[in-house]
């Protein structure tokens, strides 16, 4: 949820959020029409989890209201912020993911000799089973 805050000494309008990381059409609540001071109102927005985000382990997001003041000359701005709202910081919020990272292989005789001389081949098969994506796969036949 975003929680929008009036903290000001005057009522604002017209109130848009976005969010640029938000699923098409998924932001709900938005517009707000007043918020009085002191007044708050909240948001809903999605956002799908892509590989990239699974493969870095986390998701970084802000979202950026903006209001009409009440001379309509002067566009009220303001970005989302994780914690503490009054340290003039816009920490983005951060999900931590549970990377999962995994592989299987699994190991069959694709010709079988049996005769002195004759050769085995083997076929051998590496599945990522985990969340994330592996890279420099090496396969040591023992």
């Amino acid at each position: 949820d975003i929680v929008v805050t009036n903290t000001g000494n005057v009522t604002v309008t017209d109130i848009e959020i976005t969010d640029a990381n938000a699923d098409a059409g998924s932001i709900t609540g938005s517009p707000i029409l007043t918020l009085a001071p002191g007044e708050s109102a909240t948001v809903t927005a999605n956002q799908t989890i892509t590989q990239a985000h699974m493969d870095a382990g986390f998701v970084s997001n802000s979202a950026t209201a903006t209001g009409d003041s009440p001379s309509a000359t002067d566009d009220v701005t303001d970005v989302s912020d994780n914690g503490d709202p009054t340290d003039g910081d816009d920490n983005p919020t951060i999900t931590t993911l549970n990377q999962n990272p995994a592989i299987e292989a699994v190991k069959t005789v694709r010709v079988a000799g049996t005769e002195v001389g004759d050769v085995i081949e083997y076929d051998i098969v590496v599945t990522n089973t985990g969340n994330v994506t592996v890279t420099d796969i090496e396969i040591t036949d023992a």
